[in-house]
Parts: C-alpha cells; sequence; structure tokens
C-alpha cells in the first residue's frame, strides 16, 4: 500500500514523496549533489480541531467564571 510519507537528507532537506509502507529511504529532489540519500521521517500529525469542540479550554473558561461569581458574592 502507497502512502505519503515525509523524507530528510543530511542537508535538512524536507519532502514528501508517495512511496510503500515498506521504503525508509529516498533520494533528496532538493540536493545538488548526485543521489543524496534521504531517511524516512515520523512527521507531526496534522489536525485542526473545529472551535464548537468542547474542550478542556472551554471547562477552564466556566470553572473560572464560575469562582469568580462566588468570590465577588
Amino acid at each position: 500500500m502507497q502512502r505519503f510519507r515525509e523524507f530528510r537528507c543530511a542537508d535538512g532537506h524536507v519532502h514528501e514523496e508517495l512511496v510503500e509502507d515498506n521504503q525508509y529511504m529516498n533520494y533528496c529532489p532538493h540536493c545538488t549533489k548526485a543521489n543524496s540519500p534521504a531517511h524516512r521521517i515520523v512527521s507531526a500529525v496534522r489536525c485542526k480541531l473545529d472551535h464548537t469542540f468542547p474542550g478542556e479550554a472551554d471547562k477552564w473558561a466556566r470553572r473560572h467564571e464560575a469562582g469568580a461569581k462566588v468570590q465577588t458574592s
């Protein structure tokens, strides 16, 4: 099965390619050196949460507001 994977060469160039799951080495397309090896790296997960997601920030804000009301009473 092919997936997009990120590779980094010794010069620090990072590129992404569609490769097989068992491929751990590729060649850097950015290097001027011929056939500069690039090794597969673990890339960060890319995700975006919707602002309507009830997360920890919302819970903290509700507790903070409730605590402020108690202290002013």
